[in-house]
């Protein structure tokens, strides 16, 4: 439990976590500057606007930058054996682990959940503008019409999903390479991959973008956007466990 709080302390507490959230607030707010002017849209049309910025291509890198980087540098700097040597490796994988995921998740739901908490009191809930009941598609659409304060905080829950599952990637990549330039790309790097083999077999629905934001394509349903995140997360923990620590004990 020391471990756990003194890697917290490290992630949450430092300058470039607060860098970041900086960052992430700007990238969110800057795409919805038209619609905040005047009373025109409700609250969920201003955050979704956020969505659909440049921080659809870059967020993959946003959720590694806060920590998935940090086991590479303890391995490249040759510390690790020395931390190894004093606690269990199950204990600091768990700390590692579960400090990369809070951090990422951190970065984006805590500017995403303030902004649409004073959108709210602001602008007031509701969507129904350009939007009929005939032209719903997916259990998406349908929350995000009848129930568009619901679809608001499942927005901040989904974009929390997101970033936690491409920072474990990244993590991932750094229990392979000691370079923790590779913990930071690899997640970009595989967005990158899965939009580009998405968009030629015409499958946009399972582009990784929608796992983002799920009502970004009409035909995304409940099958196309948890799958490709749990297939994600769960092959970059596999790789994590084979790895973790292996070569680097005293």
């Amino acid at each position: 439990m020391h471990l756990l709080k003194l890697e917290l302390k490290r992630a949450f507490f430092s300058v470039k976590f607060i860098l970041l959230l900086i960052v992430t607030s700007s990238l969110l707010i800057i795409p919805t500057i038209n619609r905040l002017k005047g009373d025109v849209y409700p609250a969920t049309m201003i955050l979704e606007a956020g969505y659909t910025g440049i921080i659809i291509i870059i967020i993959p890198l946003l959720a590694a930058v806060p920590f998935a980087g940090t086991y590479a540098v303890e391995r490249s700097s040759g510390f690790l054996p020395f931390i190894l040597y004093r606690v269990k490796t199950s204990h600091y994988l768990w700390a590692k682990f579960t400090a990369n995921v809070l951090a990422s998740a951190a970065i984006i739901v805590i500017p995403v959940g303030i902004f649409f908490a004073i959108l709210l009191l602001n602008y007031g809930e509701g969507y129904g503008i350009g939007m009929s009941k005939y032209n719903i598609t997916s259990v998406f659409q349908d929350m995000k019409v009848n129930n568009s304060t619901l679809y608001g905080w499942f927005l901040v829950f989904q974009s929390g999903l997101f970033t936690m599952t491409y920072a474990t990637v990244g993590m991932a990549a750094s229990t392979i390479f000691r370079k923790p330039i590779f913990a930071y790309a690899a997640p970009f790097v595989l967005y990158v991959v899965l939009t580009f083999l998405t968009t030629i077999l015409s499958k946009f629905w399972w582009a990784p973008g929608v796992t983002w934001n799920p009502t970004s394509n009409s035909y995304s349903t409940i099958l196309s956007v948890y799958p490709q995140l749990a297939v994600i997360l769960g092959t970059s923990v596999f790789i994590i466990w084979k790895n973790f620590g292996k070569g680097d004990h005293i």
